[in-house]
């Protein structure tokens, strides 16, 4: 058994019950309702809608900026230098932070170089990046603030996919 939302067809809501979502017994008092509302639209069930931890979690999943919106943001922020800001947006060098989080949490030279180039040439920065949730943590900011940043909650509640700084 489950809660399941009724609608007719046509979209108007019924009601919410418990029980068998494919099954609704003539007889039951939601359908005389419909029926005596006029409805001549079977029921169709609902489905369940995601939570908002998922809703979340899916908008961040979603939320990106450019690095040239991303370099202004952290710049504005003092996580990186005005120098560091002008170097990174072109692609020729990355933030002292961001080398310094690659040496600390990534091991082994290769593997260094490796995510330094991605670093460099990423054109977008993605709210889930891991690079960004050591930056994070490094710096102190909270998912609310960073969902902030990246306008989470515009994607949540159906605005831009992402903040111009």
């Amino acid at each position: 058994m489950m809660d399941i939302l009724y609608k007719r067809t046509d979209g108007t809501f019924v009601a919410t019950v418990n029980g068998d979502p494919y099954h609704v017994i003539p007889g039951d008092p939601l359908f005389e309702q419909a029926e005596i509302d006029g409805a001549d639209a079977p029921f169709e069930p609902v489905p369940p809608q995601p939570t908002v931890a998922e809703q979340l979690a899916q908008a961040r999943a979603a939320a990106s900026m450019s690095r040239l919106d991303f370099a202004k943001l952290a710049l504005r922020e003092g996580w990186i230098t005005s120098a560091e800001a002008k170097a990174w947006v072109p692609g020729n060098a990355l933030p002292q932070i961001v080398t310094d989080i690659i040496a600390q949490h990534i091991e082994g030279a290769d593997k260094q170089d490796i995510a330094e180039i991605n670093a460099l040439g990423q054109l977008v920065v993605n709210r889930n990046d891991l690079l960004l949730r050591l930056l994070m943590m490094s710096k102190k900011v909270t998912d609310a603030q960073m969902d902030t940043h990246f306008g989470v909650g515009a994607i949540l509640w159906g605005g831009a996919t992402g903040v111009v700084v």
